[in-house]
């Protein structure tokens, strides 16, 4: 008997294969994925989901898709998230022989796009600022440019210490 197979777990393809005569949902998904559970999957027969017992007909499209994905944040770990304020990252903890803070840092932990633009901001201040202190060979000028750069870019709105304050939107319900 021959079928469609289509495995999104896979390359995504459909196949058309032979299995014998008789063959139940639960079967095939034992021989074309055996060491996946069926409960991470959307199993469907002809785009309607199925059950385990389900025998497979001649002409039948199967469609294995996974639910979870790998790296995905469950639901409730999302929610422990949400309301906790994330710090920004030090990118060079990956590379150094330091190890990882686990509570200041989490593995994957993204930095913003306000503490992106700062960082941004104050490094190139801060090597403007190194580069006057050093032709005039000063750490008083260094820091002296340096806070003035910071405030300028501060008062400016280059640099935004916290986030702006915008009016909440109200919720349809």
């Amino acid at each position: 008997m021959r079928i469609t197979f289509i495995n999104h777990d896979g390359s995504g393809f459909a196949d058309k294969i032979d299995i014998p005569e008789g063959t139940t949902i639960r079967e095939l998904f034992g021989q074309k994925l055996p060491h996946g559970k069926p409960s991470d999957y959307l199993i469907r027969v002809n785009r309607q989901p199925t059950t385990a017992d389900s025998v497979l007909l001649p002409g039948d499209r199967v469609s294995i898709t996974p639910t979870k994905i790998e790296g995905a944040v469950e639901e409730e770990e999302r929610g422990k998230r949400r309301g906790k304020r994330i710090l920004p990252c030090d990118r060079s903890f990956p590379l150094s022989s330091v190890p990882r803070p686990p509570d200041l840092c989490p593995k994957g932990t993204p930095m913003g796009a306000r503490q992106r633009l700062n960082s941004i901001y104050l490094t190139g201040m801060l090597t403007l600022a190194a580069l006057v202190g050093m032709l005039t060979e000063s750490w008083g000028l260094f820091l002296l440019v340096g806070l003035a750069l910071i405030a300028l870019q501060t008062h400016s709105g280059n640099i935004r210490p916290g986030p702006t304050s915008r009016p909440r939107r109200r919720s349809r319900r």
